[in-house]
């Protein structure tokens, strides 16, 4: 993606040897994009101890998404840490720059797939992955948010650096997560809102739900939905995968018969789409009913 001229000038000031917050220096780039920067970090109090920090321009097009992303994170770890989210340690707003630091992590699903599965995960691999990022999700949810950005590339093994975490997978980027005071929680109990507005989608399209392709707004099944997607795309692939035109894609997602469209995926997942087709966007997803689908092929993987 093309940066404008301020853009490049407000990040050429954050780069290799550089200090912020007294104790965060800046070790190397880890990766550019749309969204900014990623460099690794090294607590200098703690030498021990590295982080990603990630950055941002406020003149980047659309502007910086890390103010929507430090609400979430802080929410979500605000009683007490919790597993599969990456820790927030710093975040600050500076002229016309936003960053936070946080977990460093490794290489994402999709990045794996390409490397070392390129025909799809095994069976065993992907049932104990699956079941990681469906309680991933679940975190996400109980923290009233809807993630809205859920892909294979936005679950993250912890980093190799961490044997502890090194096979954990991390939910990130909150970018498009929205709240009940934003207008697009999934749930009528307990917060009891309804939505005063449409929030715009720009995720993913081949795994956005259903739903999304009549222009609704988003709840917790439909994060679900997509992240039923995502596990046939990581262990097969998904059945529009030839198709270029949304039109054709949503069709096939709203029409196609739930025996057809699982019809590659292991037999035990079957109830999750059904059960997902039942539910409005304020209901909340069965999670038990969900993990009994793939516990059960988790026994039987052996």
């Amino acid at each position: 993606m093309a940066r404008n001229e301020k853009e490049i000038e407000d990040l050429a000031g954050y780069r290799p040897g550089v200090t912020l917050g007294g104790k965060w220096k800046i070790m190397e780039m880890l990766d550019e994009g749309g969204f900014g920067r990623v460099y690794r970090v090294q607590d200098t109090s703690n030498p021990s101890l590295y982080a990603a920090l990630k950055i941002e321009s406020d003149n980047m097009e659309g502007g910086s998404a890390i103010k929507l992303e430090k609400s979430a994170l802080e929410r979500i770890h605000k009683v007490a840490k919790r597993n599969h989210v990456p820790i927030l340690y710093r975040s600050s707003r500076r002229k016309n720059i936003c960053y936070m630091i946080v977990t460093l992590l490794g290489d994402n699903l999709r990045k794996i797939k390409e490397k070392h599965y390129p025909n799809g995960y095994p069976l065993k691999c992907w049932v104990k992955v699956a079941i990681q990022c469906l309680y991933a999700i679940k975190v996400v949810h109980d923290s009233t948010f809807v993630h809205r950005d859920i892909k294979a590339a936005n679950f993250v093994f912890g980093h190799p650096g961490e044997p502890k975490k090194a096979r954990m997978v991390h939910i990130i980027d909150f970018g498009l997560a929205r709240t009940p005071t934003s207008g697009t929680v999934a749930c009528r109990i307990p917060f009891g809102i309804r939505y005063p507005k449409l929030t715009p989608f720009s995720g993913t399209w081949s795994y956005a739900s259903p739903a999304m392709h009549d222009y609704v707004e988003l709840g917790r099944k439909d994060d679900i939905w997509s992240l039923l997607f995502m596990w046939m795309d990581l262990y097969t692939t998904l059945p529009w995968a030839n198709l270029d035109s949304l039109r054709q894609i949503g069709n096939m997602k709203q029409n196609m018969k739930d025996e057809d469209m699982m019809i590659r995926m292991p037999p035990e997942l079957l109830p999750i789409p059904k059960h997902l087709r039942t539910l409005d966007v304020y209901m909340r997803p069965d999670y038990m009913m969900i993990f009994s689908c793939l516990e059960k092929i988790f026994v039987r993987s052996k």
